[in-house]
Protein backbone atom coordinates (compact mmCIF):
# COMPACT_ATOMS: atom_id res chain seq x y z
CA UNK A 1 0.00 0.00 0.00
CA UNK A 2 0.86 3.81 -0.04
CA UNK A 3 0.83 3.90 3.69
CA UNK A 4 -2.69 5.18 4.45
CA UNK A 5 -3.46 2.79 7.26
CA UNK A 6 -0.35 3.72 8.78
CA UNK A 7 -0.82 7.66 8.58
CA UNK A 8 -4.36 7.48 10.17
CA UNK A 9 -3.75 4.87 12.89
CA UNK A 10 -0.12 6.92 13.67
CA UNK A 11 -2.59 10.22 14.25
CA UNK A 12 -4.95 8.66 16.23
CA UNK A 13 -2.26 7.22 18.74
CA UNK A 14 -0.76 10.36 18.87
CA UNK A 15 -4.42 11.93 19.47
CA UNK A 16 -4.37 9.15 22.13
CA UNK A 17 -0.95 9.49 23.51
CA UNK A 18 -2.00 13.58 24.60
CA UNK A 19 -5.66 13.51 25.19
CA UNK A 20 -6.87 15.23 28.18
CA UNK A 21 -10.09 15.23 27.05
CA UNK A 22 -11.54 12.13 27.02
CA UNK A 23 -11.25 11.41 23.13
CA UNK A 24 -13.02 8.58 22.28
CA UNK A 25 -12.32 6.09 19.32
CA UNK A 26 -14.26 4.07 17.05
CA UNK A 27 -12.37 1.58 14.79
CA UNK A 28 -14.12 0.37 12.08
CA UNK A 29 -11.57 -2.16 10.14
CA UNK A 30 -12.21 -4.39 7.55
CA UNK A 31 -8.58 -5.87 6.84
CA UNK A 32 -8.08 -9.30 8.16
CA UNK A 33 -4.74 -8.46 10.35
CA UNK A 34 -4.05 -8.31 14.18
CA UNK A 35 -4.93 -4.80 15.41
CA UNK A 36 -3.73 -5.76 18.74
CA UNK A 37 -0.93 -3.46 18.74
CA UNK A 38 -2.98 -0.60 17.04
CA UNK A 39 -6.40 -1.51 19.99
CA UNK A 40 -3.49 -1.65 22.79
CA UNK A 41 -2.36 1.71 22.01
CA UNK A 42 -6.20 3.23 21.94
CA UNK A 43 -6.71 0.72 25.04
CA UNK A 44 -8.37 3.35 27.28
CA UNK A 45 -10.21 5.67 24.75
CA UNK A 46 -11.20 2.54 22.43
CA UNK A 47 -15.46 2.35 22.31
CA UNK A 48 -15.19 -1.01 19.69
CA UNK A 49 -13.24 -2.58 16.66
CA UNK A 50 -15.55 -3.36 13.96
CA UNK A 51 -14.35 -5.80 11.60
CA UNK A 52 -16.76 -7.46 10.09
CA UNK A 53 -20.09 -6.42 8.30
CA UNK A 54 -22.23 -6.80 11.25
CA UNK A 55 -20.14 -5.52 13.31
CA UNK A 56 -19.58 -2.64 11.72
CA UNK A 57 -22.80 -1.92 11.17
CA UNK A 58 -24.15 -2.27 14.46
CA UNK A 59 -21.20 -0.10 15.94
CA UNK A 60 -21.90 2.63 13.22
CA UNK A 61 -25.65 2.59 14.73
CA UNK A 62 -24.28 3.16 17.65
CA UNK A 63 -21.87 6.14 17.36
CA UNK A 64 -24.97 7.93 15.66
CA UNK A 65 -27.28 7.08 18.25
CA UNK A 66 -24.71 8.94 20.39
CA UNK A 67 -24.19 11.79 18.42
CA UNK A 68 -27.91 12.48 17.96
CA UNK A 69 -28.63 12.01 21.65
CA UNK A 70 -25.98 15.29 22.09
CA UNK A 71 -28.11 18.21 23.12
CA UNK A 72 -26.49 19.55 26.76
CA UNK A 73 -24.85 22.62 27.62
CA UNK A 74 -21.54 21.19 28.63
CA UNK A 75 -19.44 20.27 25.81
CA UNK A 76 -19.59 16.34 25.76
CA UNK A 77 -16.36 13.94 25.09
CA UNK A 78 -15.15 14.19 21.25
CA UNK A 79 -15.43 11.08 19.43
CA UNK A 80 -13.40 10.17 16.34
CA UNK A 81 -14.67 7.44 13.72
CA UNK A 82 -11.44 5.73 12.31
CA UNK A 83 -12.86 3.93 9.35
CA UNK A 84 -10.42 2.35 7.05
CA UNK A 85 -10.98 1.40 3.50
CA UNK A 86 -13.98 3.61 3.31
CA UNK A 87 -15.36 3.01 0.32
CA UNK A 88 -15.21 -1.09 0.68
CA UNK A 89 -17.36 -0.52 3.85
CA UNK A 90 -19.80 1.48 2.38
CA UNK A 91 -20.29 -1.16 -0.49
CA UNK A 92 -20.55 -3.81 1.67
CA UNK A 93 -22.74 -2.53 4.20
CA UNK A 94 -24.97 -0.92 1.81
CA UNK A 95 -27.06 2.16 1.83
CA UNK A 96 -27.83 2.53 5.27
CA UNK A 97 -24.25 2.69 6.41
CA UNK A 98 -23.24 5.17 3.56
CA UNK A 99 -26.15 7.04 5.18
CA UNK A 100 -24.85 7.06 8.79
CA UNK A 101 -21.16 8.43 7.33
CA UNK A 102 -22.65 11.24 5.61
CA UNK A 103 -24.58 12.03 8.32
CA UNK A 104 -21.73 12.21 10.55
CA UNK A 105 -20.16 13.96 7.93
CA UNK A 106 -22.82 16.73 7.96
CA UNK A 107 -23.16 17.15 11.67
CA UNK A 108 -20.88 15.25 12.95
CA UNK A 109 -18.28 18.46 14.03
CA UNK A 110 -20.96 20.36 15.94
CA UNK A 111 -21.37 17.24 17.80
CA UNK A 112 -17.86 16.44 18.64
CA UNK A 113 -17.92 13.66 16.34
CA UNK A 114 -15.57 13.28 13.82
CA UNK A 115 -14.43 11.11 10.84
CA UNK A 116 -10.96 10.06 10.00
CA UNK A 117 -11.13 7.77 6.99
CA UNK A 118 -8.95 5.79 4.27
CA UNK A 119 -10.07 4.51 1.01
CA UNK A 120 -7.75 3.18 -1.91
CA UNK A 121 -11.05 4.00 -4.30
CA UNK A 122 -11.02 8.20 -3.78
CA UNK A 123 -13.56 8.15 -7.18
CA UNK A 124 -15.87 5.52 -5.74
CA UNK A 125 -18.85 6.33 -5.68
CA UNK A 126 -20.13 4.04 -2.65
CA UNK A 127 -18.44 6.97 -0.88
CA UNK A 128 -21.12 9.85 0.35
CA UNK A 129 -21.12 13.06 -1.61
CA UNK A 130 -21.22 15.07 1.86
CA UNK A 131 -18.16 13.01 2.90
CA UNK A 132 -16.46 14.57 -0.14
CA UNK A 133 -17.77 17.85 0.46
CA UNK A 134 -17.66 18.58 4.22
CA UNK A 135 -13.64 17.29 4.75
CA UNK A 136 -10.11 18.05 5.08
CA UNK A 137 -8.19 15.48 2.97
CA UNK A 138 -4.27 14.25 3.41
CA UNK A 139 -3.59 12.42 -0.38
CA UNK A 140 -0.85 10.08 -0.43
CA UNK A 141 0.19 8.65 -4.05
CA UNK A 142 -2.73 8.16 -6.40
CA UNK A 143 -2.15 5.44 -9.59
CA UNK A 144 -3.68 8.03 -11.61
CA UNK A 145 -5.31 11.12 -12.41
CA UNK A 146 -8.72 10.90 -12.08
CA UNK A 147 -7.91 9.14 -8.89
CA UNK A 148 -6.06 12.37 -8.44
CA UNK A 149 -8.52 14.53 -9.36
CA UNK A 150 -11.39 12.50 -6.73
CA UNK A 151 -9.08 12.70 -4.08
CA UNK A 152 -7.98 16.09 -3.89
CA UNK A 153 -11.69 17.24 -5.03
CA UNK A 154 -10.41 19.40 -8.16
CA UNK A 155 -10.75 18.53 -11.67
CA UNK A 156 -7.27 19.17 -12.89
CA UNK A 157 -3.79 20.19 -12.17
CA UNK A 158 -3.96 18.42 -8.60
CA UNK A 159 -0.33 16.56 -9.15
CA UNK A 160 -1.58 13.69 -6.78
CA UNK A 161 -0.87 11.23 -9.49
CA UNK A 162 3.14 12.51 -9.18
CA UNK A 163 3.21 12.05 -5.97
CA UNK A 164 6.53 9.29 -4.48
CA UNK A 165 5.84 6.81 -2.38
CA UNK A 166 8.49 8.10 0.06
CA UNK A 167 6.32 9.72 2.89
CA UNK A 168 5.51 12.35 -0.10
CA UNK A 169 1.58 13.90 1.11
CA UNK A 170 -0.64 16.73 -0.08
CA UNK A 171 -3.16 18.72 2.09
CA UNK A 172 -6.33 19.67 0.78
CA UNK A 173 -8.74 21.98 2.93
CA UNK A 174 -10.91 24.80 2.45
CA UNK A 175 -10.84 23.98 -1.40
CA UNK A 176 -6.83 24.88 -1.58
CA UNK A 177 -4.07 22.48 -1.90
CA UNK A 178 -0.70 22.81 -0.28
Amino acid sequence: GYGKTELMRTMAASMARDNRAGTMFALFDPKPRNPDLFAHALRKNLMFVARTPDEQMAGMREVVRIMDSRATPAPPPRIIVLIDELADSCEKNGDEFSEMVGHIARVGRELRVHLMCATQRPSSDEIPKSVKTNSAFIVLHTSNAGDARAATGRYENTGAEKLQLKGEAMFVGGGEIE
